[in-house]
């Protein structure tokens, strides 16, 4: 295998879900070091960093340096569970996000990036929590307003 090896965006399709129907999301980076990186890895731990972000902004939402704890930022920032782990593998282990109570205002693009000290490595998953909605008419326009509070 050359450099690090990530893979494509189409084994992750989509996630929807509808608002308060789930206790969790799990967006996952699946990704896998070669066997210089995987050694490099093992002298010195700093060169493995899995970073989030979301909606193209440039400040990351996670960050997980391999032999640190990983830390939940921006928008993510309590809404993690930075216990999670999605493998056993020393090097993947904390690739992935697993977010509590996921609500609207989460819906868009993750993008993961993955570096080395040899590499780096992005993908994209998208997120939508949708939620109820009715339409309302106003003189004017027509509005979209959280159900129950439709009127004429």
């Amino acid at each position: 295998m050359d450099g690090l090896e990530i893979s494509p965006v189409t084994t992750s399709p989509l996630i929807v879900i509808k608002n308060g129907s789930a206790s969790n999301a799990v967006l996952d980076c699946e990704y896998a070091l070669n066997d210089e990186d995987y050694a490099t890895n093992q002298k010195k731990p700093g060169g493995l960093v899995v970073k989030w972000f979301f909606n193209n902004n440039p400040a990351p939402v996670y960050q997980w340096i391999h032999s640190k704890k990983p830390q939940g930022l921006g928008v993510l920032h309590g809404k993690l569970n930075l216990e999670y782990r999605i493998s056993d593998d020393n090097a993947t282990m904390y690739r992935a996000l697993q977010i509590i109570n996921p609500t609207t205002e989460l819906s868009g693009e993750y993008k993961c990036t993955v570096s080395t000290f040899n590499d780096e490595r992005s993908q994209t998953r998208k997120m939508i929590i949708y939620g109820k909605f009715v339409f309302c008419i106003s003189d004017k326009a027509l509005l979209t307003c959280p159900h129950g509070t439709g009127h004429r």
